[in-house]
């Protein structure tokens, strides 16, 4: 038991720093509502998932291929740059809004794979996560390293659960300037780690 709260709180922990997940999780929370906001996070938990069973198989160090990183920096920050071009065009943010303007859980749930499948939170993953998951799994076997895993995803959920339901509670309270104000920010974010991830791009080239 011990063990399962441990690796909670550490996937919890890890899951707070802000990212461009966790910017779009509230920008299309004050949009479009809490499901469409958790199916981004549910996105980004597929490819969780899926590094805990490349780590498990041992397939994880393909992403550390030159090539491979270089090619997920631009296709990630040409998505970022997308996004963040989008947020700061809106010209409302209303909870008023029309069904049809509204983020859909399926392309949510799109953009949260797409975001997850970076470099920086793929190696993330290896560095972190998979230090810890390939230690279980050399010292105790597939049980600790199933129960260290589901631990980890439990907290992470937990953390965009929080999330979500602060933000909706607070976007009760503000009116439509504020929303377009938030949207604005979260652009400009979003533009901010668009150019991280492309220069990240450029220098893999060059170097």
């Amino acid at each position: 038991m011990l063990l399962i709260v441990t690796f909670i709180v550490f996937g919890f922990v890890v899951a707070l720093p802000v990212g461009p997940v966790t910017i779009e999780m509230i920008r299309v929370n004050m949009r479009s509502g809490f499901l469409s906001a958790w199916m981004i996070g549910i996105g980004g938990m597929v490819i969780d998932v899926g590094m805990i069973l490349l780590i498990y198989f041992g397939l994880s160090t393909v992403f550390e291929l030159d090539a491979v990183q270089t090619a997920m920096w631009f296709i990630g920050g040409a998505f970022l740059l997308h996004l963040g071009v989008q947020s700061i065009r809106e010209d409302s943010m209303k909870l008023e809004q029309t069904s049809g303007t509204r983020d859909g859980r399926f392309q949510s749930f799109l953009k949260g794979v797409v975001l997850a499948l970076t470099p920086g939170n793929l190696m993330f993953w290896i560095g972190v996560f998979g230090t810890v998951l390939a230690a279980a799994l050399q010292e105790s076997g597939f049980g600790q390293f199933l129960v260290i895993g589901v631990s980890i995803l439990g907290g992470i959920l937990l953390h965009d659960l929080l999330l979500l339901t602060v933000v909706s509670i607070v976007k009760r309270k503000i009116n439509g300037k504020w929303f377009k104000a938030i949207s604005i920010i979260a652009g400009v974010l979003l533009l901010v780690f668009a150019a991280y991830f492309l220069l990240s791009g450029v220098r893999n080239i060059i170097e």
